[in-house]
């Protein structure tokens, strides 16, 4: 690494990438590589809640705060409507370049913005800036941003629509919670990786930009992208941190690749070598690998849950989790016997439990719960129940999170529901009298984490750090109880590594002919995040017959077989017919032979 100064310009040159500033244009620094010259803005606003942060003052030149045969760090200072003081850092290295910028003052954050801003009026003169300098995109009140030098966006969150690529003038999101208004939704993944790629596409040049967070410090839901004519990152916070003093932002990792999917690989494996992550990996007992049959697809058929019949046939139902009964399951596993599938793993769906909150059975639906489980184990089955999470059901108000008044849901952080939670899965989990003695939860609903301003909890965190906070709750006390629980969940994250056994690849949701291709990207998007994680495929909706055999013969390829159907697919109400049975047993047969 080499560093060149002269005045009024200032260059560092490594093997991957150089780092140029010029005095002339002097509120911007200039990120070069072999295939981009990519303008970046040097300072960044952060806005507190309902409020704008204007920047008043930038320094002129950039101070060298740090120098070593491996590690550059170039620093500017100023200060802004909002804060007393911020110090922008560019942290140099031979083969990845870092930003991050530090607050001093206090106040509340709700928005984390990276090279964008807003100039105060004095800052327009001092710097010659006319009051229009970019056009305003998306109703943005922000004057100043990074000019775009690429094409296109790749986004590693899956979303409804399928958009992984995008225009770089539009906007892109990776989040905890799910947006409607967001490419038909995005609450496959909660979150996605931290990642967003820029792109040159015809070119094969990529740039990467993740976020590199400590440990316990997640407390925002959203990473948004940005643009326009000129774009930002931001994060929202909505309130939540509350700033005393000093405070550090997140660090913006930029990585360098041939594609998109390369630079987020490389930024995952940056994290996991400075021990950001966890991916060490862990025991995974044999019966882990399944393969695995969930009921949820059979009761959507059963309610017919996609109103194929019609009201003259049979009134509107839609009440798919009635179906999770006793009954259903007995017949389900007679099916499943009878048919001679080779399966590891039974899911019992929505909703075996009489509320979602703090799970205890239903005894109208399941009068003998653990006497079924007991059968399923002397037959060589483990079973898991799936568990949805923020409902609030059956959770006291005080021990909720509230919104004006308004229970929303259950309180990770709060030591009283933190006591019965515990004590909820030991009963689900214990082969002790009086208990479930079942092998452990498929975790869902957990993009229903609350979100926005105004609410009140027990504890000081939020977004993607509450989730992780009531993960490892589920997760320790359900290995203190039984040490090979196995826990599914679709946080398909590397910082969830640790509080997650097999990730789930969420509801399919596609109408298109085939779904092999989503089902495909988002397994990959998966590995990326955690190389040892186990994969369970789902299975839920497939939108035809052929469809679902197509998906089924793939499955082994990239994950665990998973299978939701035993009759009829829900969607279209094609029966499933023998021959289908067949080819699927001798799949799973030869599956087994492979991962023993």
């Amino acid at each position: 690494m080499e560093i060149i100064q002269r005045k009024g310009s200032l260059v560092v040159q490594t093997s991957r990438y150089s780092l140029h500033w010029q005095a002339a244009k002097g509120l911007y620094v200039f990120l070069n590589t072999a295939g981009f010259h990519q303008p970046l803005l040097i300072p960044s606003a952060c806005q507190p809640p309902h409020k704008q942060d204007y920047e008043m003052k930038l320094d002129r030149q950039p101070r060298v705060m740090h120098k070593s045969a491996s590690e550059l760090h170039l620093q500017w200072s100023g200060k802004s409507s909002r804060w007393t003081r911020k110090d922008y850092v560019f942290v140099c290295r031979e083969d990845v370049l870092e930003y991050f910028y530090i607050l001093y003052g206090k106040g509340r954050i709700d928005t984390l913005q990276f090279f964008e801003a807003a100039p105060s009026a004095s800052m327009r003169k001092a710097w010659g800036i006319q009051s229009r300098s970019r056009p305003q995109v998306h109703q943005r009140a922000i004057r100043l941003a990074s000019p775009v030098r690429f094409g296109a966006v790749f986004n590693p969150e899956p979303n409804g629509e399928d958009q992984q690529l995008i225009s770089a003038t539009q906007n892109a999101k990776i989040s905890v919670n799910n947006d409607p208004a967001y490419c038909g939704q995005n609450w496959f993944f909660t979150p996605g990786i931290l990642c967003f790629a820029f792109g040159k596409p015809a070119e094969r040049h990529w740039l990467g930009a993740g976020l590199v967070v400590s440990p316990g410090s997640y407390n925002f839901s959203d990473y948004e992208y940005r643009g326009g004519t000129g774009f930002g990152l931001s994060l929202r916070y909505f309130g939540y941190t509350k700033v005393q003093g000093r405070f550090e932002s997140p660090h913006l990792l930029f990585t360098f690749g041939s594609s998109g999917a390369e630079v987020v690989k490389r930024y995952v494996e940056r994290l996991a070598e400075h021990g950001h992550v966890d991916h060490r990996p862990k025991r995974q007992p044999g019966w882990w690998r399944g393969p695995i049959v969930c009921g949820w697809g059979e009761q959507c058929y059963q309610s017919d849950f996609f109103n194929l019949k019609g009201p003259k046939d049979r009134p509107e139902e839609k009440s798919a989790p009635m179906y999770a009964n006793q009954a259903n399951y007995e017949q389900f596993v007679r099916l499943l016997n009878h048919r001679r599938l080779p399966y590891r793993i039974l899911i019992i769906d929505d909703k075996w439990q009489n509320e979602r909150g703090l799970p205890a059975t239903d005894l109208g639906k399941w009068p003998d719960l653990r006497g079924f489980i007991d059968r399923m184990h002397r037959q060589g089955k483990r079973v898991l129940l799936w568990w949805g999470l923020f409902t609030g059901e059956g959770v006291p108000s005080e021990m909720c999170i509230v919104q004006n008044g308004r229970k929303l849901s259950e309180d990770p952080t709060n030591p009283a529901f933190q006591r019965k939670l515990r004590r909820a899965i030991r009963l689900m989990l214990s082969s002790g009298r009086g208990c479930l003695n079942a092998d452990g939860f498929k975790i869902d609903f957990t993009a229903n984490i609350p979100s926005g301003h105004g609410c009140r909890l027990h504890g000081s965190i939020w977004g993607i750090e509450l989730l992780k906070v009531y993960l490892d709750l589920i997760y320790s006390t359900a290995k203190q109880v039984k040490r090979d629980a196995l826990i599914i969940a679709h946080a398909a994250n590397p910082y969830f590594a640790s509080v997650v056994d097999m990730l789930r690849l969420n509801d399919i949701c596609n109408a298109r002919p085939s779904v092999v291709g989503k089902m495909r990207f988002r397994a990959r998007m998966a590995r990326l995040a955690n190389p040892n994680w186990l994969i369970d495929m789902d299975n839920w909706p497939c939108p035809s017959l052929r469809a679902w055999r197509e998906y089924m013969r793939v499955q082994p390829r990239y994950g665990v077989p998973s299978l939701y159907y035993l009759t009829h697919i829900d969607t279209t109400g094609q029966r499933i017919p023998d021959a289908a049975w067949k080819e699927l047993r001798t799949l799973w047969n030869r599956y087994l032979k492979s991962v023993r």
